[in-house]
């Protein structure tokens, strides 16, 4: 029995490690794919007499909410960014939204360093100027004469999946570039109901706008407001929880720069399995309740 256990264990060592370097190759082929991929990407935001990317990202704060119903997403994004030239325009990426409202001020007059919510809120009430802006072809194109070297903060209020959108198999998922929902269906109504981002490698732009180019990186915020019978997860670090008649807003807080490809989001209803910490690091897993009790055994080389 022993002998049969070692060798079991053997073979499922074996896989993991044949698993192991199949993904580290993907992984590989994929940042090459994406290199070439990105070349195009910046393009679309060079400055066409400098040559130079003409406004960078410092952060960026999102407070959306999940509409499973319609699968749409409702969202704020307060974004603080550089200008890198004397121009009069600010364009985003923004795939397939409704964009409701644009304010957009200059930062000048902000006396404290630190970059809030609330703080930001109130400074762009008082200081905001008309703001010309028009979407088309999934792009935001804000007029707005910004100098070399300034910070800005502008406010985008959006809907995602403004266009209907087709479900293309028996999943009831459906799809908007980096934004998924899954709903339970006439098939399969035990199906977990959840929503889900994928930004690589320009998918991001389909849940915020922002500047899509894998060279962007910024320090980002999401504030997650959903039925409180879900669990949230995102970058960085939960740094607060507000509950309000079954109701609750997550606060993911990442303080260190990322690439826009890389912000996530994970919404739905999903069972906690802790296993042995690494190096005092959480190590934790989420599921449906139904495939909890096999994480540990599916994922048995992670503490290593």
């Amino acid at each position: 029995m022993s002998r049969n256990f070692f060798y079991i264990s053997s073979v499922f060592k074996f896989k993991a490690r044949v698993i192991n370097v199949v993904c580290l190759l993907l992984f590989c082929l994929n940042l090459y794919s994406q290199s070439k991929a990105d070349s195009t990407d910046i393009k679309k935001h060079r400055n066409s007499i400098s040559g130079k990317v003409n406004d960078d990202i410092i952060h960026t704060i999102l407070s959306v909410k999940p509409d499973f119903v319609k699968s749409r997403l409702y969202g704020e994004a307060l974004i603080v960014f550089k200008s890198g030239s004397d121009v009069d325009k600010l364009c985003l990426n923004a795939t397939n939204m409704k964009v409701q409202s644009v304010k957009i001020a200059d930062l000048l007059q902000l006396k404290d360093s630190a970059i809030e919510k609330n703080k930001l809120e109130n400074y762009l009430n008082k200081n905001v100027v008309n703001s010309i802006y028009a979407y088309a072809n999934d792009t935001l194109k804000i007029t707005y004469y910004k100098k070399a070297g300034h910070k800005y903060v502008v406010k985008v209020v959006y809907e995602t999946n403004n266009k209907p959108l087709v479900k293309t198999d028996s999943s009831n998922r459906t799809s908007n570039a980096g934004l998924h929902f899954i709903n339970p269906s006439a098939s399969d109504s035990s199906r977990v109901q959840q929503c889900w981002t994928h930004g690589e490698p320009t998918g991001s732009s389909g849940w915020f706008p922002t500047i899509e180019s894998i060279s962007e990186k910024m320090t980002h915020e999401i504030f997650i407001t959903v039925n409180d019978k879900y669990t949230t997860l995102s970058n960085g670090l939960l740094v607060n929880t507000e509950y309000k008649n079954g109701i609750k807003t997550d606060h993911w807080k990442m303080e260190q720069p990322n690439p826009v490809y890389l912000i996530m989001m994970v919404i739905g209803k999903f069972k906690k399995v802790n296993d042995i910490p690494w190096n005092k690091t959480e190590i934790s897993y989420y599921s449906s309740e139904k495939y909890s009790a096999d994480l540990k055994h599916i994922f048995f080389n992670t503490p290593e």
